[in-house]
């Protein structure tokens, strides 16, 4: 298994696969359940998280088991390092441990943001018992994501910064991973009041992607979020993919879904088919599940999951075609 490299907006291997938050929360029994079906499909990469709440050693233990199963199974593993949100953690438990009540101290106030770093520095030397290789070291890791989904309504600058110097410190730590933000992919466009693309969220896809220490971008497609049609999706995407190609960095179509199962397999096949016509470096579908430990079905919190018997046949000709070019 070789590290993934970029070149220009392209990867060494393209990246085709899903998104899955409870392989190192759950039972083991229950990630190797879920890592068997994403190898069946056809899947080579899984995203899930590398943080917790407790972010202690019986987590980190868990997270060794993830990385070796996937592994052994030929699956590489795409790791944001923490949450925009409040599940599993994430950045308001950084400013809970300081008494800040305000989300985007976790970007400005020195504490939390030394209280990350050192979390990433932890992550990416520790020593895998399974594996004996670093973190830092482990060609299973696809690439490190300073965060899932990160929002800050101080503003754009702030957030600049904040991605500037964290994505510094990762490349200080480990050189053989590209780094990138794990990002809806908000635009900032003048002259709307579209809040997916003016800035209201304090992002910019596009001045981030050109931070030299940003290897690469994503962005995450739900229209009925957005409130627009599903046709609005292939134009996300190729919006997406010509500020990559201006810039020159991959971009990661990253996570998209649609709550609705009847359209899913036109829909999803007509956007793979437009990221693929763009050159996307990645794509990744939200999300996919398996059995809990009592047998029964993996909750559908959101009404976007998908299950080994319910992936579109779209999304698996793709996964095979994908696995078949590799």
């Amino acid at each position: 298994m070789d590290f993934i490299r970029a070149t220009g907006t392209r990867l060494s291997s393209h990246l085709s696969g899903a998104n899955c938050y409870y392989l190192p929360h759950k039972s083991r029994t229950m990630a190797d359940r879920l890592l068997d079906s994403a190898a069946t499909l056809g899947c080579n990469v899984i995203r899930t998280i590398a943080y917790s709440e407790q972010q202690d050693e019986a987590f980190l233990q868990e997270l060794d088991y993830t990385i070796a199963a996937a592994a052994a199974r030929n699956i590489k593993l795409l790791l944001p390092l923490t949450n925009n949100w409040k599940d599993f953690g994430g950045m308001d438990a950084y400013n809970a441990r300081y008494g800040l009540t305000n989300h985007d101290d976790f970007y400005q106030d020195p504490r939390p943001r030394q209280a990350y770093k050192d979390w990433c520095t932890q992550v990416l030397t520790r020593v895998n018992p399974y594996t004996g290789r670093a973190y830092k070291d482990e060609p299973a890791i696809a690439a490190w994501e300073l965060a899932n989904e990160s929002r800050c309504t101080a503003g754009v600058p702030v957030l600049a910064n904040w991605i500037a110097e964290m994505t510094a410190h990762l490349k200080t730590l480990d050189a053989n991973h590209l780094v990138g933000l794990g990002d809806e992919g908000f635009l900032n466009r003048t002259f709307t009041l579209k809040w997916y693309l003016n800035g209201e969220h304090g992002y910019d896809f596009e001045e981030f992607l050109r931070i030299d220490s940003v290897d690469f971008a994503s962005f995450h497609l739900y229209p009925e979020t957005f409130g627009t049609t599903y046709d609005y999706g292939n134009t996300w995407i190729e919006d997406h993919a010509e500020i990559g190609a201006k810039i020159g960095k991959p971009v990661f179509f990253e996570e998209y879904g649609i709550t609705n199962p009847a359209p899913r397999d036109e829909v999803y096949g007509q956007w793979l088919e437009t990221s693929r016509r763009c050159g996307m470096a990645a794509d990744l579908f939200w999300m996919l599940a398996d059995l809990a430990g009592d047998g029964k079905p993996y909750p559908d919190y959101d009404k976007y999951t998908l299950y080994p018997d319910t992936v579109p046949a779209s999304v698996r000709a793709h996964l095979q075609a994908v696995a078949i070019n590799l």
